[in-house]
């Protein structure tokens, strides 16, 4: 018996479901006029077009993909303008971290729990989705404290 040839990924392998960043929104919205002043709700609600364009724009130049933009959109309303360096330091720590761990489990017997994962022949490109999320997660558990 032959042994099934590992089938290519789906279209959309390294995609963010739009759920999850329609959820991530909706949470900001749901949640936000209850644990922020009215005023300043609103003005955190502003940034998420804000960020969406400057995400289209960068999608576009190529910088990250699509999904990323739009995680980064509805994400945006739960950062401070105020705590811009706080958060790029989280991000980029987060960032490297994730990027070391892959390029390391890539060339490991770790590679043989996910054979057929897009991202692992993907050349440059690398998934941000996590570090990303976990910027996130980061940010908001130092800010309860």
């Amino acid at each position: 018996m032959q042994s099934p040839q590992a089938q290519p990924p789906a279209p959309g392998f390294q995609t963010k479901p739009n759920r999850a960043v329609v959820a991530t929104f909706a949470l900001f919205v749901v949640l936000g006029p209850w644990v922020l002043p009215w005023g300043s709700f609103g003005w955190q609600l502003l940034a998420m077009p804000i960020f969406l364009i400057l995400g289209i724009l960068a999608n576009a130049m190529g910088l990250f993909g699509a999904g990323d933009a739009k995680f980064i959109a509805a994400a945006a309303p739960f950062f401070w303008a105020a705590d811009a360096r706080l958060v790029g330091l989280i991000f980029m720590a987060n960032l490297l971290a994730a990027y070391l761990a892959h390029r390391m489990a890539k060339h490991t017997a770790l590679r043989a729990l996910a054979p057929d994962w897009a991202s692992w022949d993907a050349g440059a490109k690398f998934p941000m989705g996590l570090p990303l999320a976990t910027s996130l997660m980061i940010y908001l558990a130092s800010a309860s404290l």
